[in-house]
């Protein structure tokens, strides 16, 4: 997965953070949000994860997601210095395990759809 996806989905949750609290809302309201229901499914589908379980986690995505960006820019780093590109980046264990973490955070697989309006927003077919 490119780094710049998982920066912008941390900037995301940080926007969706300040509306939540400016309404009052809590942190379930971002897990469940359905743009992030959104970006997750690309992350799942980019870092190859999507037949393995998802990593039960009680860390909310306001707490992990500035985390997988600090270890993004770690494997964007070190596969820099080694010569390796985008799937060694995508399906690096440790991408992997994030992604599989924000996966259980909001449940998409567990029959969760991509709202039909996110998916008419970005032109995808449905």
């Amino acid at each position: 997965m490119q780094p710049s996806l998982v920066f912008a989905f941390e900037r995301c949750v940080a926007d969706l953070a300040a509306e939540a609290q400016r309404l009052g809302w809590g942190k379930e309201w971002i897990d469940q949000h359905s743009i992030c229901v959104l970006w997750i499914d690309k992350l799942d589908d980019l870092s190859s994860c999507r037949g393995m379980e998802p990593v039960e986690t009680d860390e909310p995505l306001t707490e992990i997601m500035p985390k997988f960006a600090v270890a993004m820019r770690e494997i964007c780093d070190e596969a820099n210095r080694l010569g390796h590109g985008t799937d060694w980046r995508n399906q690096h264990p440790l991408a992997q395990q994030f992604v599989r973490k924000l996966v259980a955070i909001t449940g998409f697989r567990a029959g969760r759809p991509v709202p039909v309006n996110y998916v008419a927003l970005i032109g995808l077919k449905s």
